[in-house]
């Protein structure tokens, strides 16, 4: 095995040192100058680029609201023929805005069967941007 030695004066240095005993200089280890030098600053620019590409915008509370009231408007329209079915709160819908600037309302109801047990329903309503207001694009159950 070949001996250490000392980048600063030479001097033969123990496999455990963290310190020249000769002229009190720091050892540096090659391997974890590498880790640290290359391979951990790719890995931070990875993970930054990568959470800007999946990150969901939250829209403005004023934009929630009218897209919330769109699809419970929607929602009423095509559930009319259910009575069975409540839907909840408009407060409690998440949404959502995607990069394109495309609104997504996660619509929830709940429907009392034929046994009297509810089951929650979901659906996804996707709206876009139209002059002043907004428009619905699609309307689909969701399955959760």
């Amino acid at each position: 095995m070949t001996p250490l030695r000392c980048r600063v004066c030479g001097g033969n240095l123990d496999a455990q040192a963290k310190s020249c005993p000769w002229c009190g200089s720091a050892v540096g280890r090659s391997g974890t100058s590498v880790w640290r030098w290359v391979v951990l600053p790719m890995l931070v620019v990875y993970l930054f680029i990568d959470s800007g590409n999946n990150a969901k915008k939250e829209p403005d509370s004023s934009t929630q609201q009218s897209a919330r009231h769109a699809c419970e408007q929607a929602l009423l329209k095509s559930l009319s023929a259910q009575p069975s079915m409540r839907l909840k709160p408009t407060s409690q819908w998440p949404v959502e805005e995607g990069a394109d600037g495309t609104l997504l309302v996660h619509a929830s109801a709940l429907a009392t069967n034929a046994v009297g047990t509810n089951a929650e329903q979901v659906w996804d309503c996707a709206l876009s941007r139209n002059g002043d207001g907004l428009q619905i694009i699609s309307l689909r159950q969701s399955l959760r």
